[in-house]
């Protein structure tokens, strides 16, 4: 295996490794962000007249779990696009190639972006659905009996929000460096080892 195989292997592994713990043990910073909109949520219950600023706040950020998916599928249509779109049904018919050879390598890497990038739009729709359940117990009378009802399922569809939409944005960080593979492969990996440190020292760390 020449060594831009293993430099492709290193960049596709430090995003699968990171993208595994953060989903099994969410960093400090992740935690610190959920308890807030737990606190957030329960504390406009408990003044009349946050009607409003309640849905509006979770339109803003409905919103952006709307742009996060448009980009990752206007990034994963480009990216079927440059496969030259024959790619997928040769291989289907006479074996994916190894990753030894030019093809494989080219074939492995144009496949992991696109995983990650389906990825990305997935989380952020089921953020988005999240967002939207949280949206209507949040616009609720205060005082009402199905406020108090739905309280509970409005946070718990908050928090997976929040969850969810913070994978999608990592999902979409950890395209760039196996992107930046296609320019030079010690390119992509140097970006993968420099994000793989940024994030567990400083990006996920609760300050």
């Amino acid at each position: 295996m020449h060594m831009d195989s293993l430099l492709f292997l290193l960049t596709a592994a430090l995003p699968l490794l990171y993208l595994v713990q953060h989903w099994a043990w969410a960093p400090s910073a992740t935690r610190a962000h959920t308890r807030l909109r737990q606190e957030w949520f329960a504390a406009i219950a408990q003044h009349k007249g946050t009607e409003v600023l309640g849905v509006q706040t979770l339109r803003n950020s409905l919103m952006s779990c709307t742009m996060t998916a448009t980009t990752a599928t206007l990034a994963f249509m480009g990216g079927l696009t440059l496969t030259q779109g024959h790619w997928p049904s040769q291989w289907w018919h006479h074996g994916f190639p190894p990753l030894g050879t030019d093809q494989g390598l080219a074939f492995w890497n144009a496949f992991a972006v696109l995983v990650l990038l389906a990825l990305a739009f997935l989380t952020s729709m089921l953020a988005a659905r999240n967002y939207h359940h949280a949206g209507f117990v949040a616009g609720m009378p205060v005082e009402s009996a199905a406020r108090r009802s739905w309280q509970t399922l409005g946070e718990r569809s908050l928090m997976r929000a929040g969850l969810y939409y913070s994978q999608s944005l990592r999902l979409m960080i950890w395209a760039v460096p196996l992107a930046l593979f296609y320019i030079h492969s010690l390119l992509g990996a140097a970006t993968a080892v420099a994000l793989f440190l940024s994030m567990w020292g400083w990006l996920d760390v609760d300050r």
